[in-house]
């Protein structure tokens, strides 16, 4: 078996607050691979070089979401379309909906050390698999503009963190719905744009959000996108083109995993998705917020992820 390596992220929310992480983890996995901090996600080039011909059996990845997505992504990259390590998702950020969607628990520690124990003991890991998307060049498994990036931008923005935080967007979001303030522009104002869903071209170009995922949960309870995980090789896509106050009647189904019941609400399985607009709109991918007035979105390599 070859080398557990594991790429942390000292700036992620969750490891900020547990300044020993790096000494722990490198503690714990001892002479069976390496552990490599670095602060800059975005450019990891350096550590890719430094890994790439190595034999790694086990790629771990402690930061967010957005450390995830930018640890495949040149993992990805480097290994030419593929990703042949199993990846084991150490939760150490302020949104790891990876890790949860695929049921992992405890801390980046607990996880690590009983990864740890199966490795010395050669028992086979619990695997799941999960594809991954294309954004932009930016391998991902959760997408969304409009509504979606501008309520990640407020979560963020927001004097509180995690479950709080997300309320606290929830509530204003749904006061601001009879004082159209300015809160309420930046939630709900639509991106107009052409939307293509595999050969479809949408019929009508002003939008709340789209979103696409091929893992269920957006994080902080929310659940629209029900069929991600149905079928290999697909992602679930929803273009919602309702108003803000429907999107709020909603609520309730956007959790439980229901359809919108809408003609201007497209729900289903895809494998690509372009949005082409005259002006650039944020877009979130797992987290990380960027800017563009084109995204094509495709189907990425299929990832296994190490649930226990």
């Amino acid at each position: 078996m070859g080398i557990i390596a594991v790429i942390t992220n000292p700036n992620a929310k969750r490891n900020r607050k547990e300044r020993g992480r790096y000494r722990h983890l490198r503690k714990i996995l001892g002479d069976r691979g390496t552990v490599i901090e670095t602060p800059i996600p975005e450019d990891l080039t350096p550590v890719v070089n430094e890994l790439i011909n190595q034999d790694i059996s086990v790629l771990g990845i402690c930061g967010g979401d957005g450390t995830m997505q930018h640890t495949l992504t040149a993992f990805i990259k480097a290994y030419g379309g593929k990703l042949p390590p199993l990846v084991l998702p150490l939760k150490g950020g302020t949104m790891n909906t990876i890790g949860k969607s695929v049921g992992l628990i405890g801390t980046a520690e607990q996880n690590l050390e009983a990864i740890v124990r199966k490795y010395d003991a050669g028992e086979p890991f619990s695997i799941a698999t999960r594809d991954t998307m294309c954004a932009n060049g930016k391998y991902c498994f959760l997408f969304g503009n409009g509504l979606v990036a501008n309520f990640l931008d407020a979560y963020y923005g927001s004097p509180y963190d995690g479950s709080t935080a997300a309320l606290y967007v929830i509530a204003r979001g749904v006061g601001c719905l009879l004082t159209r303030s300015d809160y309420y522009h930046r939630l709900y104002d639509p991106i107009r744009a052409k939307v293509t869903v595999d050969d479809e071209v949408i019929p009508f170009n002003d939008f709340l959000g789209v979103l696409s995922a091929t893992v269920r949960d957006l994080g902080v309870g929310f659940q629209p996108m029900y069929l991600a995980e149905e079928k290999d090789g697909t992602m679930h896509v929803v273009v919602a083109g309702i108003s803000p106050a429907k999107a709020v009647m909603n609520l309730g189904k956007l959790f439980k995993g229901k359809p919108i019941p809408s003609d201007r609400y497209l729900d289903r399985l895809a494998k690509r998705l372009v949005i082409q607009s005259e002006r650039s709109y944020k877009f979130q991918a797992d987290g990380e917020i960027y800017e563009a007035d084109h995204v094509e979105i495709t189907m990425g390599p299929m990832v296994r992820i190490i649930t226990g």
